[in-house]
């Protein structure tokens, strides 16, 4: 059963309980597009101390702004109370926030007409705002008047294009107006909240309409993005947020503190590169793919794709699956076999070690101590007379 399904529970209960209810947003706009989510919102006329009250297992989420999240059925359900809000601060926050009477108070606050949608326990929708028809003509327009739209919150110029990218749609001619006039304003957005966008952006099916969107705007230059989505706006292959990050990398555009990137993530970028460096002097060899693993090098084959390189992803593939090593401990021999056959340096042992490994992955060697030992014994020779 879907969350959608699960929560029609909390709404009916409000309901019963003397109050308005409706499921909103991009849960109501998924569903009349047949797409599954999770992530499933809920309006209502109830004040936050009383959905507590009704329900057994809530957590304060939000309190300040009327969120309540209900827990439900392995489901989380955010529980806002209708609220309507006044001036904004800073291109992002509102100065406050008021509950409001009705619901079309509520949401005519939104941003785009598709996610002001609501919808009943029985599947019935509510659309103030035409949401149905520019959803059906996949279109993207806001509530109201664009550029009112874009100074109250800047990241919905991000927005729009993320869900011209996950949705298959088109900007309408005035947002597309309204965000070439104000993108500069996104300057005045948090970076961790630019950067789960622009994730989100990279990681959509339908990425190069909004990227030109994006370059016709201007948006990418207040992004410093410039060149990566030039590169990438007519591209049509297949690549992840963490291949597009990569590319910017390259370019110079992207240091870990322009958007926040976590330290696993750049880290992530970084080993892509050093892979990527050598497989440009060496090409995709069993080495490299067992010193690196398979998903590095198939975003390096992502990045070489970027170069204009035909894809290797079958002979990455072929190459993983032949390997005659899985890891180091798989070696016949290990460090403390190779320092009782001689006093060699540390990095000396290391240094056979390696060599004993590639030599077996080229099937020069097999892995059997004797033949190891053997071939470990020429290496250190060679090493002692340099």
């Amino acid at each position: 059963m879907s969350a959608i399904e699960h929560g029609k529970t909390i709404v009916k209960q409000l309901k019963d309980a003397g109050y308005e209810a409706f499921f909103v947003g991009g849960a109501v706009r998924d569903y009349v597009l047949g797409i599954v989510s999770d992530d499933v919102d809920i309006t209502t006329s109830a004040r936050p101390q009383t959905v507590e009250a009704l329900f057994e297992r809530t957590v304060l989420t939000g309190k300040a702004f009327g969120t309540v999240t209900v827990l439900h059925a392995n489901h989380a359900f955010e529980v806002t109370t209708y609220r309507r809000e006044t001036h904004y601060d800073n291109h992002r926050h509102p100065s406050y926030i008021a509950f409001a009477d009705t619901v079309k108070e509520d949401v005519s606050r939104r941003d785009f007409t598709m996610n002001q949608l609501l919808m009943d326990e029985n599947g019935d929708i509510t659309d103030i705002y035409g949401g149905l028809k520019d959803i059906e003509s996949g279109i993207i327009e806001t509530i109201g008047n664009a550029h009112e739209r874009f100074r109250e919150d800047a990241l919905r110029m991000l927005r729009a294009l993320r869900f011209m990218a996950a949705l298959d749609f088109t900007l309408s001619d005035e947002v597309e107006q309204a965000i070439k006039a104000n993108h500069t304003t996104l300057k005045h957005i948090s970076l961790e909240r630019i950067q789960v966008e622009l994730i989100k952006l990279f990681d959509a099916q339908y990425k190069p309409p909004a990227l030109k969107a994006m370059r016709r705007t201007g948006l990418h230059k207040t992004l410093g993005l410039e060149q990566t989505v030039n590169h990438l706006a007519n591209l049509t292959l297949p690549y992840t947020a963490l291949d597009a990050f990569a590319l910017a990398y390259g370019y110079g555009e992207l240091v870990q503190s322009t958007f926040k990137l976590s330290n696993k993530f750049f880290k992530q970028i970084e080993t892509i590169h050093a892979a990527h460096a050598r497989v440009k002097h060496e090409g995709f060899t069993p080495k490299g793919v067992f010193d690196y693993g398979l998903k590095t090098m198939l975003h390096v084959n992502v990045l070489r794709q970027f170069e204009g390189h035909t894809s290797k992803k079958d002979t990455i593939e072929r190459i993983h699956n032949t390997l005659k090593l899985r890891d180091k401990k798989a070696l016949a021999i290990n460090g403390k076999t190779i320092k009782a056959m001689s006093p060699a340096k540390k990095e000396h042992i290391a240094l056979t070690l390696d060599t004993l490994i590639e030599q077996v992955l080229n099937g020069e060697v097999d892995n059997e101590p004797t033949a190891l030992k053997a071939s470990a014994q020429i290496i250190l020779s060679k090493m002692k007379s340099e």
